[in-house]
């Protein structure tokens, strides 16, 4: 027998066969024969029950790889279905970053455009408001000047002022607006449309007309305290032509005109000014209210 078969014959065969070589030439009793015999088949029955076990072993072995790998395989679908989805969700950020940055360029621009209009309007205004101060300023000076015209005119029979004023307004609802509120130079009683607008004081009518801001007003003349101060009141926004004329001389509770909007106003009002020595002051430190 060559080196090669050896090598490819189990064990159990090979002594096998040397054993019954060794009975053919009377060199082997039969009990040893049988001995051996049975020897070598248990070796060989134990070999196979061995065999089969491990190829049971490697079998399900076999089978819990091939599960392993299933779920392996499955985990990795999984996880390439995971990273496609969320491939799709940066693609879609991406996107919507782009439209979100255009967007705020869009608003950037609409912003700069919107600030320079803003302070275009805002340089009018304040043209504007310088032309209007401008006027008011003019005009106030021109009611300073009825008062001292008024004064001079009655320096031979001067008016006695005796302080004890009336609320202009036999009932009003509330005072809308203070004397000094955001440079407001009077004060303001809310009260129904025609409600009758009393004079304070006795005096005289200087102005009974219209006013671009005033609307229908009249200007009374009170005259001068016990210290030469000298008094008089506007009372604005009246809703028609007042039924006093300039030069008309008034006394204390005298209906001169009636509430209403007219002018530079909105809601029925009576506006009240108090002049002292033709500087407008707050009417309330006078009137009572």
């Amino acid at each position: 027998m060559d080196s090669q078969t050896r090598k490819t014959k189990p064990k159990y065969e090979i002594i096998k066969e040397a054993l019954l070589a060794r009975i053919h030439a009377g060199d082997f009793s039969f009990d040893e024969s049988f001995c051996t015999e049975k020897m070598l088949s248990e070796q060989h029955h134990v070999s196979r029950i061995t065999a089969k076990r491990a190829i049971e072993d490697l079998e399900q072995q076999g089978i819990e790889l091939t599960n392993e790998r299933t779920q392996l395989e499955e985990a990795k679908a999984s996880l390439e279905a995971d990273e496609e989805e969320l491939q799709n969700q940066k693609s879609q950020l991406d996107s919507k970053t782009q439209e979100l940055a255009s967007n705020i360029q869009a608003q950037d621009a609409s912003i700069s455009a919107a600030a320079a209009q803003e302070q275009a309007l805002e340089e009018a205004k304040s043209d504007k408001q310088a032309e209007f101060d401008k006027a008011a300023d003019e005009y106030d000076a021109y009611l300073k000047s009825l008062i001292a015209q008024t004064q001079r005119n009655y320096a031979n029979a001067p008016i006695s002022c005796s302080l004890n004023f009336i609320c202009p307004l036999p009932s009003y609802k509330y005072i809308s607006c203070q004397y000094g509120s955001g440079g407001h130079k009077g004060v303001d009683f809310a009260a129904p449309g025609g409600t009758n607008i009393r004079a304070v004081a006795s005096g005289v009518v200087t102005v009974s007309g219209w006013h671009y801001s005033y609307g229908n007003y009249v200007m009374i003349y009170h005259g001068t305290d016990d210290q030469g101060n000298t008094y008089a009141t506007l009372y604005a926004h009246m809703n028609s032509t007042p039924p006093v004329s300039v030069g008309q001389n008034v006394s204390q509770g005298d209906v001169i005109g009636h509430v209403g909007t007219t002018g530079n106003s909105t809601g029925n009002h009576l506006h009240l000014e108090l002049r002292v020595n033709g500087a407008r002051t707050n009417p309330l430190n006078y009137v009572p209210h």
